[in-house]
């Protein structure tokens, strides 16, 4: 049996979607999931929970395996907001906390932003990576 190599999320338009590969249904919230054998299925988010919740997980195992699926969501959600620009130098909590607690650090907005896509984002894939390899058998 093959282990997860990669899990992703994605929301897509009205007709963008596609059909879940375990059940057949046209979905919009796409859980893709990657296996080390190179196969690549989609599901959609209710097959995708009934999966796991119905594994040979522990209830502490299924909240650590809830908690790391959060944080992968969230940390896509929030990088694919600084990609299309619908986060910006008004509205990025991150800014402001940054503006807050060190005011010096820097220069312009667009200095921050680019750190935040080259570094801060991929340091935090590399996390959820990690806390999902927990759980790839």
């Amino acid at each position: 049996m093959a282990n997860i190599r990669n899990i992703s999320f994605s929301r897509v338009g009205k007709n963008e979607g596609c059909l879940c590969d375990k059940c057949g249904q046209y979905i919009r919230n796409i859980v893709t999931v990657a296996y080390t054998d190179g196969l690549t299925l989609n599901y959609g988010q209710d097959c995708f929970d009934n999966m796991w919740k119905n594994g040979r997980l522990t209830d502490h195992g299924k909240k650590l395996f809830r908690q790391a699926l959060k944080y992968k969501k969230d940390h896509d959600a929030e990088y694919a907001k600084y990609i299309s620009g619908e986060t910006n130098e008004e509205n990025d909590n991150h800014w402001k906390s940054e503006q807050y607690w060190r005011p010096d650090t820097w220069g312009s907005y667009e200095e921050f932003r680019t750190w935040m896509l080259e570094e801060w984002y991929p340091a935090r894939f590399e996390e959820d990576r990690k806390r999902l390899d927990r759980f790839s058998k």
